[in-house]
């Protein structure tokens, strides 16, 4: 396993630059893919042939900022790893401030929620343990993911802190199959960075995206256009891709 701390920072370190990416989650920053019955236009502002597919991967950190702050932990000798027990990374439970950022599949049992005061959780589960967060080394692991998505296509797009779009149209060619491709690429973060991600596969960035929210963690799944009647269709509308709380709302009051 690599040692994340071993990563040289691209980055500034500055908190500042992390709330860039969080920010940038909000809104579509390049054009949507869009498809016709003539040709497909390339997200990344590249044409693509007549009757030829793009093959896009969206590559998302499970729970990535607990889940970076525990493989550092273990890679650094602790015997507990915070994915397995209920824990949240968050502010200062002291100075009595700071919500949940990150939390643990366990947590969830406990109904906590990301978002919410670490008050509120802590009365949730007592024994819940908080750690603080680590910008840096977030953006270390960001790195490190960002380095290994380079290595199977030159075409790589930070969506967030930790989450990426690939594309893997001309990249078929030397590395094979993309589902093959695809958990190759998740098997190796998990093998040499420690934390797992999501991948989800297809032929535009949102489809990709809306794969890469199924089941978690550790998965792996396709949802291309011959798949979505199967796999798109039944789900709720809040599922969908830039669907908000109040955009939710509004649909469901006109029965959609």
């Amino acid at each position: 396993m690599i040692l994340i701390s071993d990563f040289s920072i691209k980055f500034p370190l500055e908190k500042e630059r992390m709330f860039l990416y969080d920010r940038e989650k909000r809104i579509l920053s390049d054009k949507i893919c869009r498809m016709s019955d003539a040709k497909q236009t390339n997200c990344f502002d590249n044409p693509v042939e007549e009757g030829i597919y793009m093959i896009i991967f969206h590559i998302d950190a499970n729970s990535a900022y607990l889940s970076w702050e525990a493989a550092y932990r273990i890679q650094n000798g602790a015997s507990v790893d915070l994915r397995e027990i209920p824990s949240v990374v968050g502010g200062n439970e002291k100075q009595r401030h700071g919500i949940v950022l990150a939390k643990s599949i366990p947590s969830k049992k406990y109904g906590i929620q990301t978002g919410e005061s670490l008050y509120s959780a802590r009365q949730k589960c007592p024994d819940l343990v908080v750690v603080p967060p680590n910008y840096d080394l977030y953006i270390k692991c960001s790195d490190a993911m960002y380095q290994i998505l380079c290595e199977y296509s030159p075409i790589v797009q930070r969506f967030s802190v930790d989450e990426c779009f690939l594309d893997y149209t001309d990249s078929e060619k030397r590395f094979g199959d993309p589902v093959q491709a695809a958990f190759t690429i998740k098997e190796r973060i998990k093998k040499e960075l420690g934390f797992t991600v999501n991948i989800g596969v297809s032929t535009n960035k949102i489809l990709a995206k809306m794969a890469s929210e199924f089941k978690k963690p550790d998965k792996l799944h396709t949802l291309f256009p011959d798949e979505m009647k199967d796999k798109l269709w039944p789900l709720p509308v809040e599922d969908l891709f830039m669907v908000g709380r109040a955009t939710t709302q509004k649909l469901k009051k006109n029965k959609y």
